[in-house]
């Protein structure tokens, strides 16, 4: 397919320009525009484009040594906070556990009283680490001659001992500081002594390496305390 294309251009220092006809396709067409002085110029148009250099601030790289340096030194200094204050906590949770075994020991005691309607205790080797949750056999008795083991003991962790160190005052409702063991329950889960009277003068007590000292005591309403020892007095736990 062709068009036509028809030039016009003005005389130049008046020399008349000819008109001149072409045909021209669609996908091309070229215009020449002769210039003063009769020489045909065509203008070009280009544009270069630089190549943009690489940014050496954006290169991966590792740590220095002074930052490394520094980040050990942190870690260090961390380090020497932390530790004395976990080992402090994790004595004193290992202490305040087995306070809180002992005081589960016992109400599982009492609630085995009241289930088998008979008396039960919770036997502890002061001399000892251990715990036993006992059971009468010989029900209806005012005091029970013969028990028989339920479930396996309870063992004080490593460093824990019974015992209260230097201190005089007792804890809960227990009238003269004393370990008392075994502790019994009747079948109405009430604290009773030896002689089948209700009291409410049964605590242990236990102290670790470091000395402190926690204690479960039981009222003689058949409640269960757990208490540590802070400053001059107990406090509950």
């Amino acid at each position: 397919m062709f068009r036509k294309m028809v030039l016009v251009s003005p005389s130049v220092n008046g020399v008349a320009v000819q008109q001149s006809k072409m045909p021209i396709t669609d996908q091309e067409l070229t215009i020449s525009v002769s210039g003063i002085g009769g020489a045909e110029s065509q203008e070009s148009h280009s544009r270069t484009v630089a190549p943009v250099a690489s940014d050496p601030t954006n290169r991966l790289r590792g740590f220095s040594l002074l930052e490394l340096v520094m980040v050990v030194t942190i870690s260090l200094i961390l380090a020497a906070i932390m530790i004395p204050n976990a080992t402090t906590f994790l004595r004193s949770y290992r202490s305040s556990s087995n306070a809180r075994d002992i005081a589960s020991q016992l109400a599982l005691a009492k609630m085995s009283a009241a289930a088998g309607f008979t008396q039960t205790e919770l036997n502890c080797t002061l001399t000892g680490t251990s715990c036993q949750l006992e059971i009468c056999t010989t029900k209806g008795a005012a005091v029970c001659t013969t028990y028989t083991n339920q479930g396996g003991p309870i063992t004080l962790s490593q460093g824990m001992s019974f015992g209260y160190g230097s201190i005089t005052t007792a804890a809960g409702s227990q009238a003269t500081l004393q370990n008392t063991s075994p502790i019994v329950f009747n079948s109405r889960s009430i604290p009773i002594d030896n002689t089948g009277t209700p009291t409410g003068n049964d605590a242990i007590y236990l102290t670790d390496s470091h000395g402190d000292t926690y204690a479960v005591s039981v009222y003689a309403s058949g409640k269960v305390a757990v208490w540590r020892y802070v400053g001059s007095a107990w406090k509950s736990q």
